[in-house]
């Protein structure tokens, strides 16, 4: 893919500098404008489920069923989340 979309590994940058924030922001307003409306690439959707606080990350149904919905580390209770968020079909990107 990296080919394709003339991609190079020339430089380092973190997803929390500013420089990444307008080039996402960007790339993703791009294609927000042109994709086709009946085959969304990225669309607008809710998500809910189980998060952990201490790894700020989501855990799986199946872990946290595994983990009795608690972090083995800190005994503490998964936290279920809801929230809207954009999603991105891969299968789209990929020719």
């Amino acid at each position: 893919m990296n080919n394709k979309i003339n991609n190079e590994y020339d430089h380092f940058i973190r997803t929390t500098s500013f420089d990444h924030l307008q080039v996402v922001t960007i790339s993703i307003n791009h294609i927000l404008k042109y994709q086709d409306e009946n085959n969304k690439s990225i669309y607008f959707t809710n998500y809910s489920g189980y998060y952990n606080v201490r790894e700020e990350s989501f855990v799986s149904d199946f872990v946290a069923s595994q983990n009795n919905y608690v972090d083995p580390e800190t005994n503490k209770q998964y936290e279920i989340i809801n929230e809207e968020t954009y999603n991105f079909k891969l299968q789209n990107g990929i020719k």
